[in-house]
């Protein structure tokens, strides 16, 4: 019994004494293998830090990459948008010359339109000028008559020789004449100068089936007698008190209308108006326009008043 047991220590012993290089060489071999595993492990760990870097120096270069496209596009853009602005600046300079050089252009042949149509105005006007009748008027006075009936009431009568004379080289057609005698009154003449605008104002659109007129051929004097006056009660009123008695002074008005031979019948009448103050020459050489209001008078002599003139 005891031999068995003593036999099996020794064979325990032995087994352990057996079991010991190999646990020796396990023991080599576990740390072979932890340090070979540690190896590897620096080895994955470095190779993941170099892919770690190498990972992030890849993004860095693709976004310096990015960055550079970035700014190389938005130069280009900012070259192209240039360029365009250029190009567009260039446009509106070239389309502002060319519109400068036909407003020139336009501005010059309005220009050239204007003087030739002033040429012609300026050669129709002289052909006119000079081709249209011109008529002149010259009155003389034969009587003044106060206190008479012949307007059926007490007027001042006053009796007027009128000479119409053609001095333009074509006949004047359709030609009449208006004239009347006022007295002077606190404005002078203005009055009748007032008067004479109403009248031939409305003489020089006379209707083509009215009153015709009379020709008149050139160089070839008119006489027509004439007979107007103001009731005496107008006279009256006029009247101005001096140291010789009671005068009164008078103004003729009037106008003659006519037209040209190649005008239109119903185009507006030439006019030759006129203004004179009645009175006479004194021996110192002075016209004395206040007469005495009575009785006839056959002595009185004309002076023109130059507001009153006109001629077209």
């Amino acid at each position: 019994m005891l031999d068995t047991e003593a036999g099996r220590e020794k064979w325990t012993v032995r087994i352990a004494f057996a079991a010991l290089p190999i646990s020796l060489v396990a023991l080599l071999f576990t740390g072979l293998q932890w340090r070979s595993a540690e190896r590897a492990a620096n080895i994955a760990n470095q190779a993941r830090i170099d892919a770690s870097r190498a990972s992030s120096d890849a993004l860095a270069v693709a976004e310096q990459g990015r960055k550079d496209a970035v700014t190389a596009a938005e130069r280009q853009r900012i070259d192209a948008q240039t360029a365009l602005d250029r190009q567009r600046r260039d446009a509106a300079a070239a389309l502002e010359a060319q519109t400068k050089r036909a407003d020139r252009a336009n501005e010059l042949a309005d220009r050239s339109a204007k003087a030739a149509e002033d040429t012609s105005k300026t050669a129709a006007l002289q052909v006119e000028v000079t081709g249209r009748p011109w008529v002149k008027f010259k009155p003389r006075i034969l009587s003044v008559a106060f206190n008479s009936n012949f307007f059926r009431v007490e007027s001042a009568v006053v009796n007027i020789e009128d000479t119409f004379e053609n001095v333009g080289p074509t006949v004047a057609l359709n030609v009449t004449s208006w004239e009347d005698v006022f007295p002077l009154d606190a404005t002078f003449h203005r009055s009748a100068i007032a008067r004479q605008k109403e009248m031939c104002d409305a003489n020089r659109h006379l209707a083509p089936t009215g009153v015709t007129g009379y020709s008149l051929f050139p160089k070839d004097p008119f006489i027509l007698h004439s007979i107007v006056g103001p009731p005496m009660k107008l006279v009256t009123q006029a009247v101005v008190k001096t140291s010789e008695g009671d005068r009164v002074g008078f103004v003729l008005v009037g106008c003659v209308s006519y037209r040209a031979p190649f005008e239109a019948v119903d185009a507006p009448r030439h006019q030759t108006r006129y203004v004179y103050l009645l009175g006479r020459t004194g021996a110192d050489g002075n016209f004395n326009t206040y007469i005495e209001p009575t009785g006839t008078i056959t002595d009185l002599g004309v002076i023109s008043v130059p507001d009153g003139f006109s001629a077209d």
